[in-house]
């Protein structure tokens, strides 16, 4: 789009968050949404990008240490 001589370009923040449990500094607490989420949407308001959260394909645990132990499983797998 052109606006006063000058290409204006579409802007768009994309970003994947975890809520549920999360850890924080030596405990544990549960979150509705996750830190990236309150990052993007922060970035989106100050640049006037549209946000796009990328959906999870696996639907992961909300307790942390189960969820942490899923994605390890996942990674070994995927080495071999």
């Amino acid at each position: 789009m052109v606006k006063g001589g000058i290409v204006q370009m579409a802007k768009l923040v994309a970003f994947y968050s975890r809520a549920d449990e999360n850890y924080f500094g030596g405990s544990m607490k549960y979150i509705q949404i996750g830190n990236t989420e309150k990052a993007a949407k922060m970035i989106a308001d100050m640049t006037g990008a549209d946000l796009f959260k990328i959906e999870q394909k696996i639907p992961y645990a909300a307790d942390y240490n189960t969820c942490i132990a899923q994605v390890n499983r996942q990674e070994n797998d995927q080495r071999y």
